[in-house]
């Protein structure tokens, strides 16, 4: 008795238009009622905190665990170079896709004198003093191995904690002794523990969820918003176009109805949009390609956890759109080469790229100084653009991750099942 109404309780909370309800109410607190935006949002920090405590140790066991099972299965083995060419083509695709969309709509065009100044002041308050040099992509690709294992992990530096796990999992994986057998079952009993505590924390995802968006709208301007208007609809509406391109890749790759694939990819899409964290859509989009697509999840495992890290598609997307919309907001003249040095650059430097809003700044900067365009405004959009067109990057990112798994799998599941 006492099961079934934890069941009901747990299904009218996790309902999508109870979350629903709690983000309308999270907007209004946090652009209306600013001083209870300020009072809830401990809490929201607080449930983020503790997602995020429990995605870590399920992104370390499902690679370590995942790399490891995948290299004992002799029929996956040839498929390593496939996966690798799946996914760098992979990361060039949304700089591909931002380079035309900002191209044909023009963002940084049209704008009037008023608009143009409302910018300019914008740029002067809001770009903070200090002349801190931008880290290179050399610099960032050697930081990437870590000097030490555990300081890495207390620093948060999830990069190199999962360049870390797959040496780990590797060499798990070679080593064929009981000793690493019990290891991989200590690892995936872990896993089982922080599942259960992700589950449990789900329970609240509504009132998280108020608290959190109630704290990310109180410092947004709505007097703004005008300036940017046709920047973000474009992005909304290429973003709309690639995931759903993506989702009907993956209904061919994967066969049956292309009900069942929306079906698999509705939980993960509207949690990546909610929480706007991929990370904790990790455990939604490995129980959605397993049970409604067959997607092996000894595979997924491996390629979704390192995808949201590695294949971060909506930072890339967003890097090289803001790139030509800035050098169309300065008026600079760009050939091919320069295309091309945004298609690249975004490409890499997406994938380095740390953190969200004003954070991504410096990776920005890494982009636009290869077309010699100024990187003043950028602190500018992205503190206002963070809560508005994060979430759907952060939608982009978790569809194509499912879709790198897919491809992945391919041609496998029914070898291994």
């Amino acid at each position: 008795m006492e099961m079934k109404a934890s069941n009901r309780i747990f299904d009218f909370l996790s309902h999508p238009l109870v979350i629903m309800l709690g983000i309308v109410i999270g907007f209004i607190i946090g652009i209306y009622f600013k001083n209870i935006a300020v009072a809830i949002a401990p809490l929201g920090k607080m449930y983020l905190a503790f997602l995020n405590m429990c995605i870590l140790p399920i992104i370390i066991t499902a690679i370590i665990s995942g790399l490891a099972r995948i290299i004992r299965i002799s029929e996956i083995g040839k498929r390593f170079p496939k996966i690798i060419v799946s996914f760098f083509a992979m990361v060039a695709v949304p700089s591909i896709v931002g380079v035309p969309a900002a191209v044909v709509g023009q963002p940084g065009k049209g704008l009037n004198d008023a608009n143009m100044r409302a910018l300019g002041g914008m740029m002067m308050a809001g770009v903070p003093t200090g002349n801190g040099n931008p880290e290179s992509i050399v610099d960032f690709i050697v930081g990437i191995v870590p000097w030490n294992f555990f300081d890495s992990l207390s620093r948060g530096q999830i990069m190199s904690v999962v360049f870390a796990c797959i040496f780990i999992g590797l060499g798990t994986g070679f080593v064929k002794s009981k000793s690493a057998d019990d290891l991989l079952d200590l690892i995936d009993a872990v896993s089982d523990i922080f599942n259960l505590l992700f589950k449990w924390a789900v329970y609240f995802l509504p009132i998280g969820i108020l608290c959190v968006i109630a704290d990310q709208m109180k410092s947004v301007n709505l007097s703004i918003f005008g300036i940017l208007v046709k920047y973000i609809i474009i992005i909304y509406l290429t973003m709309a176009l690639l995931i759903f391109f993506y989702i009907v890749i993956m209904w061919r790759m994967v066969g049956g109805s292309f009900s069942k694939c929306l079906k698999a990819m509705k939980a993960p899409l509207f949690l990546a949009f909610t929480v706007n964290n991929t990370f904790i859509t990790i455990k939604s989009c490995l129980d959605g390609l397993e049970e409604e697509l067959g997607v092996d999840r000894k595979i997924a495992s491996l390629i979704v956890p390192f995808g949201m890290v590695a294949n971060r598609q909506g930072k890339i997307f967003v890097f090289a759109f803001t790139a030509l919309f800035l050098a169309q907001l300065y008026g600079a003249d760009l050939g091919i080469t320069q295309y091309a040095a945004v298609i690249i650059g975004s490409s890499l430097a997406g994938m380095a790229a740390p953190g969200h809003g004003p954070m991504l700044v410096p990776s920005m900067a890494v982009v636009l100084s290869a077309i010699n365009v100024p990187a003043a405004l950028v602190f500018v959009i992205f503190t206002i653009n963070s809560s508005i067109v994060d979430r759907t990057l952060a939608a982009l990112t978790v569809q194509a991750n499912c879709l790198l798994a897919s491809l992945s799998a391919r041609g496998l599941n029914k070898q291994i099942k």
